[in-house]
């Protein structure tokens, strides 16, 4: 757990706490953390916008929603600002209701299926126009396929 707390501490360009032995969980494994999503700015002092997911696969889902638990890792690591929590799921949150009702339990960003496989013209120019186009045409029968499931 420590090799990745210093892993993380040095991405994001903020502080391992001092204190940090008195913090890690033996069986802290990664400590709900399963991806890093931030910002930088050019200047390297920290501070920036940042989320740290929980990728939640398996049918026990609902368990993950408030992981990872951002006042843990603020025992970990000594953040300018706190990140955001977000959370990644391979289900269809099929009404509004339901995504804002659970979206609301994550108090962060919630991923479901659908958004994970939005079609990349919504990506912008990070994508060739051509390509961008080429994987729209084949991935929306699909997606429109996921939607109906």
């Amino acid at each position: 757990m420590r090799e990745l707390v210093e892993e993380v501490s040095s991405h994001i360009e903020e502080p391992v706490a001092s204190d940090i032995e008195e913090w890690i969980e033996e069986d802290g494994k990664d400590g709900g953390l399963d991806l890093v999503v931030d910002k930088p700015f050019s200047d390297g002092r920290g501070g920036h916008p940042l989320y740290f997911f929980q990728c939640a696969s398996g049918r026990n889902w609902k368990s993950k929603i408030k992981t990872p638990d951002l006042e843990y890792w603020g025992d970990l690591i000594k953040f300018l600002f706190t990140p955001t929590r977000g959370l990644a799921i391979p289900y269809v949150l099929s009404t509004k209701r339901e995504f804002r009702r659970i979206a609301n339990r994550v108090d962060g960003i919630l991923l479901d299926r659908l958004r994970l496989i939005a079609p990349l013209d919504r990506v912008g120019s990070q994508v060739p126009p051509k390509l961008g186009s080429d994987l729209n045409k084949w991935l929306t029968p699909r997606i429109e396929a996921l939607k109906q499931e």
